[in-house]
């Protein structure tokens, strides 16, 4: 939990603009704050820590998707990545990537809702 945290802290101190070193408060506070919520959702949710576990694992599952969509664009975009813009080999196994992650997704929702 701590290294999610942490990873979650620092990358939304980047996103904020802020220095993301792990060094600094800003970043701290951030961690700690992650951390709390995660404690507040666990005492207060009503049932068992797995069943927890189990939903966030399936959130993640659901949001991926709209993820690998973002990454996707940016990736094909000179303004963005440069010289490191993927080419031809790289988009293929980027559409492979999304196809396997759309049908993951999709096989859950099946799952879940018959």
């Amino acid at each position: 939990m701590a290294a999610n945290a942490s990873a979650g802290g620092t990358l939304l101190a980047d996103a904020l603009g802020w220095d993301s070193s792990l060094s600094t408060w800003r970043v701290k506070l951030l961690v700690y704050s992650v951390l709390a919520w995660g404690a507040f959702v666990t005492v207060v949710a009503k049932g068992s820590p797995i069943e927890l576990i189990i939903i966030a694992q399936a959130l993640t599952v659901l949001v991926a998707p709209f993820l690998g969509i973002i990454l996707f664009l940016l990736t094909r975009r000179t303004d963005v990545m440069g010289d490191l813009k993927n080419g031809p080999i790289q988009t293929v196994f980027a559409v492979i990537g999304l196809v396997a992650i759309f049908s993951i997704s999709f096989r859950l929702v099946l799952n879940v809702f018959g």
